[in-house]
């Protein structure tokens, strides 16, 4: 469980990786988008103080427009991926909060089976010392009554 939890972990790591990796080539794209714009306009503003025929003043605003949608479709993409990048961030903070649980868990379990351990060992060094304890009595009670005859003999 704790091996699987980790691998689940792992992998919404590589996946936020990935994500960030796509945010920023999304905010990439749409900052050259942008820059392309600003220069194509300041581009154009020169041409058009030297005068320009109607027709060319048509196509400019046709390509700016066009311009403008490839900037409103490129910070679309940009926040698509933020939230994806978001998203990737809040399953890895689940997934990091499982594995913790799963790990609590597993350490619990140690430390009772530990404990087990402890209680068990304690146990049989108790019961190994009432024995020698009882075999003790019984050889001085029975072991001290022919000594007191073989004392009281010999005297």
């Amino acid at each position: 469980v704790l091996e699987l939890a980790e691998r689940v972990r792992d992998d919404a790591a590589a996946a936020l990786r990935q994500a960030e990796r796509a945010l920023q080539h999304a905010e990439d794209q749409a900052r050259q988008i942008s820059g392309y714009r600003s220069e194509t306009q300041l581009r154009w503003q020169a041409q058009f103080r030297q005068g320009a025929a109607i027709t060319l003043v048509h196509c400019y605003q046709d390509f700016v427009n066009r311009l403008h949608g490839a900037e409103a479709h490129g910070d679309a993409g940009v926040a698509a991926a933020r939230q994806r990048c978001e998203a990737a961030r809040a399953a890895l903070q689940s997934a990091e909060l499982r594995l913790a649980s799963v790990d609590r868990l597993r350490q619990r379990r140690e430390a009772l089976l530990q404990l087990g351990l402890e209680r068990r060992d304690q146990r049989q060094t108790d019961e190994a010392a009432a024995r020698a304890s009882q075999r003790e009595r019984h050889d001085t009670l029975h072991m001290g009554a022919p000594q007191a005859a073989d004392d009281a003999a010999a005297a």
